[in-house]
């Protein structure tokens, strides 16, 4: 009981939430609550004029009809549901205006965030997660604003003035009916608390799903070569059927609602006919008020209707709201983690000072690590899977947090250097190739501001791999695409050539010619050469060929550095730099 508090609790509080972003249309909302009030009183006078037309024909049974005054009051009730009509559609687009943009500004936060959040945070979302946080929990939530914020206020506003005019009519009357109603709303109000946790489980459900698609599809190829369509399916099967049972139930709550408000009402008919024909019989009222309760009968128990399906959307809208906001409160890459500079040691050179590290507080995976790069050095650093290589180019552009320790660029404090300013120091190739649908032009040209086509080509010259662009289909102009016939050599040309254009003193390598083909790898292998040029080079690599012409090589080990020097002395010492090296070399 107290975690169903909770929950809903929370629900109320992220739907507030979701609410405060239509605070910059708030003129616009409060036009659209006049509209509401208004049109609701409008519906709620109509039986009264409709009371007062059937009295008037009961009271010409015995008597001449009065054609005028009847004609009058038809011609009022009739003017009103023209103004209900065009007071409902400006509500309505009123409504749908403000909800597109809340949906929006939801949109653009999500992509800011994925722009501002720490890499730490990837670890525990999939691409799949994130992308229905976009396709599906904010559509839904746009579809609830939309569909039943106007919903659940006009449905309550005619609720309350229904009764109120139920109440003036007569009192007795009232009391009969709303007591047969209170059964029916009742039972919804239990169905919609059971309903609460399917809810939360079948959006849960949904976004693996869409992990499960986005990570299958993303690595067709490899599902393909290992066969293994089937295990991805019986994965997939196993997660649909729980989101078929799951949202079964949930249906079968949510349909039930329906009936049970349609037998609540059927019920409060009958009472009215029962009682209020006694009371017609006994001259205590007249035909018109009956027929006026019918019609205040209507006009509360359709908006129960409306409130109980609304209520409904909103908790699917709760969920969804919870996914998102708990995206959004992510923690951001910080942009300074000290603002006391503690600038030290040697200006230009990149060093790590007694750094401990681990990805989890339980499991370190560096210790004490110390080492120094001095400008302009061609720094390797080579080590089995799993050794850390590449978790050093993470704490080098403060992907991470230390636990302890130091690390200095150019004598700064990596703590002490705005997240924008790092990132321009660093210029990377990767060994995991990664270009957008575009031009070879624009990839190579990508975060560069302003980069005509001359300067793309005039770099590619100077990498001495302009005439490999200028072999592609249409050049410099040719789209890549997923189908598109570009070799993994090709590939990383482009990535070479926009890690030059760049043009920042710090060049990562990250296992830069592992995907090469033997033919294009001599052209990759100069390229990159003259990328190194009068920048600070940080290699990491398996294939130790690479490494010959390095000023320093750093061996690692189960996080620690076993060995360093030039490749000769490292050969020389016969340790484990040379045991992987005569296991890829033999004993040459």
């Amino acid at each position: 009981m107290n975690n169903n508090t909770k929950t809903n609790s929370n629900t109320l509080k992220n739907l507030k939430t979701i609410l405060s972003f239509g605070k910059d249309y708030k003129g616009w909302l409060i036009f659209a609550f006049i509209i509401a009030v208004v049109n609701t009183i409008l519906i709620c006078i109509i039986p009264h004029f409709i009371s007062i037309i059937v009295n008037l024909i009961q009271d010409s049974i015995f008597d001449k009809i009065d054609i005028h005054k009847i004609g009058r009051y038809l011609i009022i009730t009739l003017s009103l549901l023209i103004v209900i009509l065009v007071l409902s559609i400006l509500q309505s687009r009123i409504i749908a205006s403000i909800t597109q943009k809340i949906s929006k500004q939801f949109r653009n936060k999500v992509i800011e965030k994925i722009n501002t959040i720490s890499v730490s945070c990837y670890n525990s979302d999939s691409s799949g997660e994130i992308l229905s946080l976009i396709s599906n929990d904010i559509d839904l939530i746009g579809q609830t604003l939309n569909q039943s914020v106007s919903t659940f206020v006009s449905g309550a506003l005619m609720f309350v003035t229904s009764i109120v005019m139920m109440l003036l009519e007569n009192v007795r009357l009232s009391a009969a009916t709303l007591l047969a109603t209170f059964i029916g709303v009742l039972l919804v109000v239990v169905i919609l608390k059971i309903n609460q946790k399917y809810i939360r489980s079948q959006q849960d459900l949904i976004a693996k799903v869409n992990g499960i698609i986005d990570e299958t599809y993303s690595n067709a190829d490899i599902v393909k070569l290992y066969n293994a369509e089937e295990g991805f399916f019986n994965k997939f099967d196993k997660e649909n059927r729980s989101i078929r049972d799951v949202s079964g139930k949930s249906l079968l709550l949510t349909n039930l609602m329906m009936p049970l408000m349609a037998l609540a009402v059927n019920i409060a008919y009958a009472t009215l006919c029962i009682v209020g024909g006694i009371m017609v019989v006994n001259d205590t009222i007249k035909i018109g008020v009956i027929i006026s309760f019918m019609l205040y009968i209507k006009n509360y128990t359709e908006p129960l209707s409306q409130l109980s399906q609304a209520v409904a959307n909103f908790q699917q809208a709760g969920v969804s709201s919870v996914r998102v906001l708990n995206f959004l409160n992510k923690e951001d890459a910080e942009d300074v983690v000290n603002s006391e500079n503690d600038d030290s040691g040697e200006m230009n050179d990149i060093v790590f000072e007694n750094v401990t590290f681990g990805y989890t507080r339980d499991k370190v995976l560096f210790d004490n690590v110390t080492f120094k790069i001095s400008n302009g050095q061609t720094a390797a650093f080579v080590g089995h899977t799993g050794s850390g290589k590449t978790t050093i180019s993470s704490l080098l552009l403060r992907y991470y947090k230390i636990f302890s320790g130091k690390i200095r660029i150019y004598g700064r404090n990596v703590n002490c250097i705005k997240r924008r300013e790092l990132n321009d120091m660093f210029s990377l190739v990767p060994q995991d190739i990664w270009l957008f649908e575009g031009s070879v032009y624009e990839n190579i040209a990508y975060g560069c501001d302003e980069v005509d086509k001359e300067k793309v080509i005039a770099k590619c010259k100077e990498l001495g791999i302009n005439d490999v662009m200028m072999s592609l289909p249409n050049g410099y102009d040719t789209v890549i695409k997923s189908e598109s016939a570009i070799s993994n050599g090709q590939k990383q040309l482009i990535t070479i050539a926009r890690a030059m254009m760049k043009e920042a003193p710090i060049l990562i390598m990250d296992e830069a010619t592992s995907n090469i083909d033997t033919r294009l790898e001599s052209i990759v292998q100069m390229a990159l050469d003259k990328l190194k040029a009068a920048r600070t080079t940080i290699i990491f690599a398996h294939r130790l060929s690479t490494l010959k012409d390095a000023d320093l090589i750093y061996v690692l080990d189960n996080g620690k550095i076993v060995e360093q020097g030039k490749h000769n002395e490292l050969l020389t010492k016969k340790g484990h730099y040379y045991q992987i090296y005569s296991s890829q070399f033999g004993d040459e």
